[in-house]
Order: C-alpha cells, then structure tokens, then sequence
C-alpha cells in the first residue's frame, strides 16, 4: 500500500523482527528491502537483498522491530541520518556498515549504488537534508 500525503510518498511495510539486532529503529533510519515481495524492510544492510542498492526508504518515527508502519520513499527536505559528509547538490546513497544512514557522491561523480536523492544543504549534527526519490515496491 502507499500512501501520499503532503507532497510525500509513504510504503507500508513490515520491520523485520531481527533488527531490534543492532540499536532501536529510530526516526530517520534508512532501511533496505530484505525481501520486497513480502513488504519487508531490515535497517541492518548486512541483509538487504541487493546490498546498498537494496533502499526501502526512511523511518520517519521509532518503529518496533516486528511490526507495520509506513516508511518515506519520496519528498523534498526530508532531515535523514548521515555519516557526517556531504554538502547541497550532492548525490545520496546508503553509507556503507549497518548504522542506517547516508552517504554522499559529489555532485558531477558517477554514482555506483542506487541513488536515493539529492542533498539539499550541507550534513550538520549527523543528519542531512535531501529531496529523497526512491520507487515503491509492486
């Protein structure tokens, strides 16, 4: 199911039950498909079928491992956690480890992982803004 609300595009999804395996899901998570014809989502990318190119989308308040809820998969200025780089224009795509956040390729370099979006302002205090655009599941 997906939900659009505000200019903003939500999935739901199911958090799977072994993420509470690494710290509590938390607002601005990323999380990645583990299994996208089930609406599953891990934010533990040691687990994402595809690997970094595998993004759901973002947490966007704590969710329960083991539950349903709706993450964002499409918006504009969406405050999301970050591995502390990157600045406006920059590309967005996961970080690499299992701590469900961000990096950032310089704006004019290819893009080796899926693109998630944009950056829209430099990271600041772990998190940054970026006009998100990524695909719901089927």
């Amino acid at each position: 199911q997906v939900l659009n609300v505000n200019e903003k595009q939500y999935q739901y999804v199911h958090v799977d039950s072994n993420s509470s395996a690494l710290a509590a899901n938390a607002s601005g998570d990323l999380v990645g498909w583990k299994d996208k014809t089930q609406y599953l989502v891990t934010r533990d990318s040691r687990f994402w079928a595809g690997g970094r190119n595998a993004p759901a989308g973002f947490l966007r308040n704590a969710m329960t491992s083991g539950y349903y809820g709706f993450i964002l998969q499409q918006g504009d200025a969406i405050s999301v956690k970050s591995d502390g780089n990157g600045v406006a224009t920059d590309s967005v795509i996961a970080a690499t480890g299992t701590s469900a956040d961000v990096g950032v390729v310089s704006a004019g370099t290819a893009v080796t992982y899926t693109k998630i979006g944009v950056a829209r302002a430099a990271s600041s205090g772990g998190f940054i803004s970026v006009d998100v655009d990524l695909p719901s599941a089927p």
